[in-house]
């Protein structure tokens, strides 16, 4: 239960995710679909597929925006396939 309120709750998990937006932001944000797909291939290992592309690409807007990235980064955070249960 502790570990479930960090992950959703947490400060350091936040510093993280702002931490890793603001690196996305950095790589260059011109082509969004190129950086949702960078993003989904670093963070799960796979492509989006298309419902998941159009979805990012409206939360990250165009132009991207640090505070859009740093909302799907959160978004793939949450994900079942992504967290680890000991």
């Amino acid at each position: 239960m502790l570990q479930a309120l960090e992950l959703t709750n947490g400060s350091l998990l936040g510093q993280y995710v702002q931490r890793g937006a603001a690196f996305w932001h950095k790589q260059g944000t011109s082509d969004v679909r190129s950086l949702v797909e960078r993003i989904y291939q670093t963070a799960l290992g796979r492509s989006p597929n298309s419902p998941e592309t159009e979805l990012a690409v409206e939360i990250i807007g165009t132009p991207a925006a640090v505070e859009g990235i740093e909302d799907l980064v959160w978004s793939i955070c949450m994900l079942p396939e992504f967290q680890l249960v000991p």
